[in-house]
Parts: C-alpha cells; structure tokens; sequence
C-alpha cells in the first residue's frame, strides 16, 4: 500500500474580519449591559444572535485587534480604550482613540509601515498583495482584509484622495455610531508615561531644514528621528501619540524581517 500523505491547511495571520464602524454593536451591547465583563452567551443575547454566527466572531475577534475589548477567562470586557469610546471624559480626543485602534492590529502595523504617505492600491491589489508571505494572509481572507482595511483607513480619515496619510487627520471628521454616548468637550492629549531609559535631548538642528533626535547604540552608531522645522504643537502631540502606538510595532517587524535574514544565510 503506498504511503497517504496529508495536506496540511494553510493557516492565515490575524486580520480584522469586521469593520471599526460595525465593531460598535460590541460595544454599544456591552454599554447596554452596564458597562460590566459578561459572557459571549450574554453578549450574543443582547445582540439577539448566536455565538457560533460568523459575524458575531468575526466582530469579536476584530474587536479584540482594535484594543476595544479584552478577554480574561473567557469574560468579554472593554479595554481601556473602548471604555473611553463609549464613556468618554471631557478631555478625551476620540479622534486620536479611533486612531490608535485603527493602527492597533498587527497586519494594519505592516500596511501602515509599507504604504503611509503612498497611493493605497485598489481592493483587489491590495488583496493579492497581503498574500505575500511579510503578511500572512491566505488566499480565502485575503479579499475581506483588504476592504476592511480601506473602509477602517476611511472611516478613521486617513485615506484622503487616495494617500494612506495621517496628514491633518485630527481635523478630518470622524463618523460615530449614534448610539455611543456623548462626547466630551476637551481636545488635549494625555501625557505619556515617562521612560527612564531615555534620556531626553534637545532637538538638533540639521544641515536639512528641520529637528532631529539622536539615539546612541550600543554599537556606537545612532538612531534618529527627524521632524520638519514647521512643526505646530498639535503635529507634537499627534507624533507622540503616533510613535506610542507604532514604535513597538515597528520593532516587533523589525525582528522578524531580521530573523527571517538569519535562517536565509
């Protein structure tokens, strides 16, 4: 008899199935219930469907990818960032909160790194393109991912006449569902926690016209960020907000891009 072989199915990276718009069933129904952790049974009553439906998975799981919600054993509750979006205070920016969740999934993290300040290509491009292996995207999710991925950049205001751009975003007007609660007056950014292992320096002016942030390495060469000399304070804040978000993302691609490196040598 001759040996059976086994096809082993191709398992997909994670990707946000349900948009951040469509994600506010989840957490309106947890508002509805007082704000509280409850059971995914509980949560699929309040929202009159059944647990093994693919749209309430599908919205759970993007939920979770957008830091709306977290789950502790097996108890759905609202993340600090979705507590906020539903309970907001007067100085909560829900605009930066929308943001920060749109840039939260690790594949929008990849996307936002290859394509921000480009042309985002059309849906069906764009799908082939998250089947490279850098993504991780099987050819059966690809299509969802992809229009879920150019419907959230809409909504959150970042695809602005084509660009993939955080340009001016906190001014871009931003659709809420109309059952989330009102929201607050204020427009400051919260402070970030400190870091005592960064020291901070005062900017440096460079030969181009602009500031920029050196970081020595152990190596004995230097890291540096770099920002135009025409900076206003609301472009400070955002990049704070922005680098708190994206720096760990982008270290977490870093190792993998060099690690894939190490096992081609």
């Amino acid at each position: 008899m001759g040996e059976e072989k086994t096809i082993e199915k191709q398992r997909s990276a994670a990707y946000p199935a349900a948009t951040m718009e469509s994600c506010y069933d989840i957490l309106n129904a947890i508002k509805a219930l007082g704000g509280k952790s409850c059971s995914y049974q509980t949560l699929a009553d309040k929202l009159g469907t059944s647990i093994t439906t693919y749209s309430f998975k599908a919205k759970i799981s993007s939920s979770k990818q957008y830091g709306f919600i977290e789950n502790i054993k097996n108890v759905i509750q609202l993340s600090e960032r979705g507590r906020l979006l539903i309970y907001p205070t007067q100085n909560v920016n829900e605009k930066e909160i929308l943001l920060g969740c749109f840039q939260n999934p690790t594949l929008y993290g990849k996307l936002i790194q290859n394509f921000l300040g480009k042309a985002l290509p059309p849906t069906d491009r764009l799908s082939n393109e998250l089947m490279k292996p850098y993504y991780g995207i099987t050819a059966t999710g690809k299509d969802v991912a992809a229009e879920c991925f150019i419907k959230n950049a809409e909504y959150v205001g970042a695809l602005q006449n084509g660009i993939l751009t955080f340009d001016n975003i906190l001014d871009v007007e931003v659709p809420v569902s109309a059952e989330s609660v009102e929201k607050g007056d204020g427009d400051t950014v919260s402070p970030p926690s400190e870091n005592n292992n960064i020291i901070p320096q005062r900017p440096i002016a460079s030969s181009v016209l602009g500031y920029r942030f050196q970081i020595p390495m152990l190596s004995g060469k230097s890291a540096e960020i770099y920002l135009p000399e025409d900076i206003s304070e609301t472009d400070i804040d955002f990049f704070q907000k922005s680098i708190e978000v994206m720096l760990p993302l982008f270290m977490n691609n870093l190792r993998e891009k060099l690690a894939e490196k190490d096992t081609t040598k």
